[in-house]
């Protein structure tokens, strides 16, 4: 499946690189001009950006005279990975499934087709997802900070806590890989679902016995994006539309067949005998 995948893609992707690089990066754009553009109308003080140190990563920056500020970015931020980021994520993959079906391309109806087609559907599953994922990183969390509390204290209760929270992230991150083709599913205009459970349903089902698979895929492109540094990162053109094919194809290789290609298979197979 996996060498599949990489194969198909470095396929489909012959005389498609400039488009699909222009894809990634025109979600990228949006992504920063919505940010500065949130950051503009923040009516609240914020701190001097520092040269070089992230927002987030100014301790001034929750200090009592720039916590508004600071809590205002948040939640935008957060509603702006959401409502918009996410849907553009998805167009960007709905670009990269058409590319391998052979379908007429054009980057920004494929990259606004969240907003057009199923928004509010869109928006109800990935908070599905965010819920379904919730359930383990409360307590997790929660017994993360249990375990530096005790870990001082009483070292054997908190070495205790600490297998407990190594484990809870194994079974995170299962969750994770349960629902890693829900934006595939929703990007793919051949998939019609009437409710989020659906599409974290079949999600579920396509992922079963192969997450070692999807994240060992990730695991084989970190030779090319180190490899990519002795370009001057122009290698990264090539590269970001291979790996974004290469995921689709995993996707498309999951999908089920329609159940009348089967029918027809096994007609032309009787014929044939």
């Amino acid at each position: 499946m996996l060498l599949e995948s990489k194969h198909q893609a470095r396929f489909d992707i012959k005389g498609k690189v400039l488009q699909g690089f222009f894809a990634i990066i025109l979600v990228s754009i949006f992504t920063f001009f919505a940010t500065f553009l949130v950051e503009l109308i923040n009516p609240f003080p914020t701190p001097v950006p520092v040269m070089g140190q992230n927002f987030w990563e100014q301790a001034n920056a929750y200090s009592p005279e720039f916590l508004s500020g600071t809590i205002f970015n948040l939640v935008t931020s957060i509603g702006l990975s959401f409502f918009f980021v996410s849907v553009l994520s998805i167009g960007l993959n709905n670009f990269f499934i058409r590319n391998h079906q052979g379908k007429e391309l054009d980057v920004m109806t494929s990259l606004f087709m969240g907003f057009k087609l199923k928004y509010r559907l869109i928006l109800k599953t990935l908070f599905a997802v965010f819920v379904a994922l919730a359930i383990y990183i409360v307590p997790l969390y929660a017994m993360m900070i249990a375990g530096l509390m005790f870990l001082w204290r009483l070292p054997i209760l908190g070495s205790i806590i600490s297998v407990l929270v190594l484990v809870g992230f194994i079974f995170l991150t299962i969750k994770i890989l349960d629902y890693a083709l829900v934006t595939f599913l929703l990007a793919d205009e051949d998939i019609v679902f009437n409710s989020p459970k659906e599409y974290l349903k079949a999600s579920k089902r396509m992922m079963k016995g192969y997450k070692f698979e999807f994240i060992l895929l990730g695991f084989t492109f970190i030779l090319w994006f180190f490899a990519s540094l002795f370009t001057f990162f122009l290698l990264l053109i090539w590269l970001l539309p291979y790996v974004y094919q290469s995921y689709a194809n995993f996707y498309l290789n999951l999908k089920p067949k329609p159940q009348f290609e089967n029918e027809e298979l096994e007609i032309e197979n009787v014929i044939s005998e």
